[in-house]
This record gives C-alpha cells, sequence and structure tokens, in this order.
C-alpha cells in the first residue's frame, strides 16, 4: 500500500532535484553572459575611436 506513495515521493523528489540542477546551471551561465556583455561594449567602444 505505500509502495506507490513512496515511488510518487521518490519521483516528485528526483524531478525537483533536476528543476534545482537546471536552476544552478542557468546562475552559472549568468556571470558569463555578463562577461560577454561587457566584451562587446568594450568592443565597440575601442572600434569607435
Amino acid at each position: 500500500m505505500l509502495l506507490p506513495i513512496i515511488e510518487m515521493l521518490l519521483v516528485s523528489d528526483r524531478e525537483a532535484q533536476l528543476e534545482r540542477e537546471n536552476f544552478f546551471s542557468e546562475l552559472e551561465k549568468i556571470p558569463l553572459r555578463e562577461q560577454e556583455a561587457e566584451a562587446m561594449v568594450t568592443d565597440k567602444s575601442s572600434s569607435q575611436r
């Protein structure tokens, strides 16, 4: 009787774990995007000189 409930909890826990991993991987990409944006800005300002 308890097995289906436990399996449901395990599945939902695994999905939550995947969502957390996706979230953290997105967070790790943010500094890279900021660096790229800064690089683009410096490229534009240096090419205008």
